[in-house]
């Protein structure tokens, strides 16, 4: 992740080729207009109103090693 200099927006980019993936318009990031010095991202799990939201993802971890994806979330050919 790296903010533009010039337009202040967020950029992903995977360096090892440097792909530019995306970008996020610095409007959503107000309280980021300095820069950041870490990104991290997540999700949300919501319920019905006056209830207790759900857990979010089994708790466990994919396994690389038997290629066992079913049970942790993953992204595969993002566009």
């Amino acid at each position: 992740m790296f903010q533009d200099e010039k337009t202040g927006n967020w950029w992903l980019v995977f360096t090892y080729e440097n792909i530019h993936v995306g970008y996020w318009p610095k409007e959503l990031f107000p309280l980021l207009a300095r820069g950041a010095s870490r990104v991290a991202f997540g999700g949300r799990a919501q319920g019905a109103v006056n209830q207790l939201s759900p857990p979010m993802g089994s708790g466990l971890k994919p396994e690389t090693r038997g290629r066992r994806w079913d049970h942790a979330c993953s992204f595969i050919h993002v566009e």
